[in-house]
């Protein structure tokens, strides 16, 4: 039996967690995030979510100088010489802004928990937008239903996020999808898990496309190192991934996590 208090401590975390994500993961998956999340983490978290002004609130204070200083974008990413620019700025006011486009593409040294961070906000959004059709790839469908089994395994058995938003799990008799490679809540969202080269181009549910998509670790050191994989990478990429999203300007967007040693990656405007 739950008791008024947990059930009140709850509701005070979802309606916070609605506009911050790092309290998400710090009371939801304390087992994924044992400890203090870094300033790295805080940014990429951000980036990743698109949102920005939870990092304004004063338990934050202390990352900030380091996301203003070592967050930097190319305003032309094919150009070696061009001026990295800020991605975190101060307003006139003082609060932090974030410089953010439909595309994102991350890269990260190994062990820096990128593909655990692109799983907490894959759930987080699932959880606080119903609206949300999520394609996470990977380079195998193994893997990629790997992390999908993750957020499973939280859905099903984390009695927080139950508590908090409900029971998103459908019945063996409910139409929703509840498999390895397509996870349908019963709030709308949905997370489906592809290999690179898989179908991707023409999902569709409901008259739903994807708005986010997500690869990660989609090179290994074998094509990474080689100029005819990537190649066939990046026609992929714009061929099936580019198209399979919403048709509305501004409705898609595509976050791209690798190791930092495959930092040659498919280019993304």
């Amino acid at each position: 039996m739950i008791d008024e208090k947990t059930k009140t401590l709850v509701r005070s975390a979802v309606e916070k967690s609605a506009d911050d994500p790092g309290y998400f993961c710090r009371f939801f998956l304390p087992h994924w995030f044992p400890s203090a999340m870094p300033a790295f983490h805080l940014g990429i978290l951000a980036l990743r979510t698109r949102k920005v002004d939870w990092l304004n609130d004063p338990i934050y204070a202390d990352a900030v100088d380091f996301l203003l200083n070592n967050f930097k974008y190319s305003a032309d990413p094919r150009d070696p010489e061009a001026t990295p620019l800020p991605v975190f700025l101060r307003a006139e006011d003082g609060r932090l802004l974030m410089v953010c486009d439909d595309y994102l593409n991350l890269i990260l040294p190994r062990g820096f928990s990128k593909t655990t961070l692109m799983n907490a906000a894959n759930l987080y959004d699932c959880l606080t937008d119903g609206t949300t059709f999520c394609v996470y790839i990977s380079k195998s469908a193994d893997h990629a239903e790997m992390q999908l089994h993750n957020i499973r395994i939280e859905l099903q058995s984390n009695e927080l996020l139950k508590l908090a938003y409900g029971n998103l799990v459908p019945a063996r008799s409910d139409p929703e999808k509840w498999q390895a490679d397509q996870l349908q809540l019963l709030n709308g969202a949905i997370l489906v898990a592809r290999g690179k080269g898989g179908q991707v181009r023409g999902l569709n549910y409901k008259a739903r496309r994807p708005n986010k998509i997500v690869l990660d670790d989609v090179e290994d050191d074998g094509t990474a190192d080689s100029p005819s994989e990537l190649d066939k990478s990046e026609r992929w990429f714009y061929s099936a991934v580019e198209k399979a999203g919403q048709v509305m300007e501004g409705a898609k967007g595509e976050a791209w996590a690798q190791p930092v040693s495959h930092a040659n990656p498919v280019k993304v405007p």
